[in-house]
């Protein structure tokens, strides 16, 4: 059986929503189509989906020296799949292009901005509650 070594970027929230609560709609749909939803218990909003190979392959070709392995994960792969094979530095420095593409464009405000959740944010979503 062959093992697979690899990261997904499994989750991506939206942060600095909460100052803008009466003024940002409650869903968010941002310019790569990657919807984001408030979360009870937190003050941030998740991706509803995992970041898709389509929507990593818009960074990659927008900055030069990104590791290709997301290219190649040894499966088969459409555009809608969760990219793989990718590092925590990747999936942060997504997060970094996305942002400053979406605070260029007006599609966020300043002050928003995409990151990784946090464990506590990820406990909260996937049912465990808030870490004391």
């Amino acid at each position: 059986m062959k093992q697979f070594s690899f990261l997904l970027i499994t989750a991506m929230v939206m942060v600095g929503c909460k100052s803008t609560t009466n003024t940002t709609p409650r869903h968010f749909t941002n310019s790569l189509g990657m919807r984001f939803v408030p979360v009870p218990g937190t003050e941030v909003r998740f991706c509803i989906w995992e970041t898709q190979v389509k929507g990593y392959a818009a960074y990659a070709s927008a900055n030069k020296g990104v590791n290709a392995k997301w290219k190649s994960p040894g499966f088969v792969q459409v555009d809608t799949h969760p990219v793989a094979k990718v590092n925590w530095n990747d999936a942060q420095a997504f997060c970094a292009w996305l942002t400053k593409k979406e605070q260029t464009t007006g599609k966020i405000k300043a002050g928003q901005r995409y990151r990784l959740p946090t464990d506590a944010e990820w406990s909260v979503v996937v049912g465990l509650g808030k870490e004391t």
